[in-house]
């Protein structure tokens, strides 16, 4: 795939480009899933998904519960980073 855009980069994770609008930007590393998810991806999903997210940039944010600590939306994005896709 050899995508490009004009639109400039609002920050940078990992050498990845961010498009989403985002309070901040932390590690991967930090996010905890929710146990209770019952929305599962296979793997080669997950794979695909990491090679768009390393052509195009982040273009959904990672929410994150104030109360929990736990990913509420976009938990199926940090999946491919753990797993090394990235690397």
């Amino acid at each position: 795939m050899d995508y490009k855009t004009e639109a400039e980069p609002k920050a940078y994770a990992d050498g990845v480009p961010v498009f989403c609008a985002h309070d901040k930007i932390v590690d991967v590393a930090t996010l905890v899933p929710n146990p209770k998810n019952p929305n599962q991806h296979p793997d080669a999903q997950i794979q695909l998904l990491g090679r768009i997210i390393r052509q195009t940039g982040w273009r959904q944010p990672i929410t994150v519960s104030k109360r929990s600590g736990f990913i509420v939306k976009g938990s199926e994005q940090p999946r491919e980073v753990f797993e090394g896709i990235f690397e």
